[in-house]
C-alpha cells in the first residue's frame, strides 16, 4: 500500500513537471527565435530583401554626393538626411539614415542605395536594424 502511495505521488510529479516544462517551452521558443533574428540580423535581412544586396561591385561607383542625392530624392516631405554609410566590407549597398519630424514614433528612417544610385528601398529605423 505504502508503494502504490508512492507511484501515485511519483505520477502527479511527472504530471506536473511535464506541463511546467511545456508552458514555459512556449516562452523560451519564441526567445530563443528572436534573440537569433538580433544576433544574426545582417544575415536575416539579406535573406529577406535579397534585392537590396544585390550588388555587382565592391567599389562605390559614384562620388558621396551623388548618393546624397539619390537618398534625398527618396526621402519623403519633412525628413533630412542624416548620414550615409559605405558597406562594411566594401560589399553591397551604401545606408542612408533620415530623421524626420517627430510624431510620437521613431524618428529615423533607413535606406540602402544600389551603387548606381538608379533607386533606393526605404524601412523604419529599429534599433536592430538600424544602426
Amino acid at each position: 500500500m505504502a508503494q502504490s502511495k508512492t507511484m501515485k505521488l511519483r505520477l502527479l510529479w511527472m504530471t506536473i513537471h511535464k506541463w511546467i516544462g511545456l508552458l514555459l517551452a512556449v516562452l523560451i521558443i519564441p526567445i530563443s527565435l528572436t534573440g537569433s533574428a538580433l544576433v544574426w540580423h545582417d544575415w536575416v535581412d539579406e535573406a529577406v530583401n535579397p534585392l537590396r544586396y544585390a550588388v555587382k561591385s565592391g567599389e562605390p561607383a559614384l562620388t558621396p554626393a551623388a548618393y546624397a542625392a539619390a537618398a534625398r530624392a527618396a526621402l519623403a516631405p519633412g525628413e533630412r538626411l542624416s548620414s550615409l554609410r559605405y558597406p562594411e566590407g566594401g560589399e553591397g549597398p551604401m545606408l542612408a539614415t533620415a530623421t524626420r519630424p517627430a510624431t510620437g514614433r521613431c524618428g529615423r528612417v533607413c535606406g540602402s542605395i544600389p551603387p548606381t544610385a538608379a533607386c533606393s528601398t526605404r524601412r523604419p529605423a529599429t534599433a536592430a536594424w538600424c544602426r
